[in-house]
């Protein structure tokens, strides 16, 4: 039938974050998602184009589940509870897995270069700045230059 998936699109996304979370979104190809999903890459570029799309469907899905548990956390009468409720939460999601997979959100923070919908800068290669070798070194309205000098956010 064309036009009808033939894969659970929910097994498939949950076998793709696993792939992201573990290999980062840059590290990963359609070969590996193809491999963890079970789905062959010319099915999964028909169904949501490219990895960009996959791995935004993938996030929003994460995001929501975390958002739902982390209010599901929160939803406590007392003040006191429902902060320890919320940080065992936060700590139990970022230290699952084997090794740890840490938060998914910073990970690929961190790693997004300025071609990427995900941030403007990437920490291990800002854009339009060919490796400065101080802050001082990049443009004042460079989006990778800090509003503060390093040394003066440690006082």
């Amino acid at each position: 039938m064309a036009g009808v998936r033939q894969f659970d699109e929910d097994e498939a996304f949950a076998q793709a974050l696993d792939v992201f979370w573990r290999k980062g979104y840059r590290a990963t190809s359609m070969i590996d998602l193809a491999d963890a999903t079970g789905v062959q890459r010319g099915s999964l570029y028909n169904a949501y184009g490219d990895k960009e799309e996959i791995f935004l469907r993938v996030f929003d899905r994460y995001t929501s589940r975390f958002v739902a548990d982390a209010r599901k956390a929160l939803d406590k009468p007392d003040l006191h509870d429902a902060l320890n409720a919320f940080f065992d939460f936060a700590i139990r999601s970022i230290l699952r897995g084997s090794p740890a997979r840490g938060c998914l959100s910073t990970k690929t923070a961190i790693e997004t270069d300025s071609e990427s919908p995900f941030g403007k800068c990437s920490i291990t290669s800002p854009p339009s700045c060919s490796k400065p070798s101080s802050p001082k070194a990049l443009p004042r309205n460079s989006p990778c230059r800090p509003a503060r000098p390093p040394t003066s956010l440690s006082r």
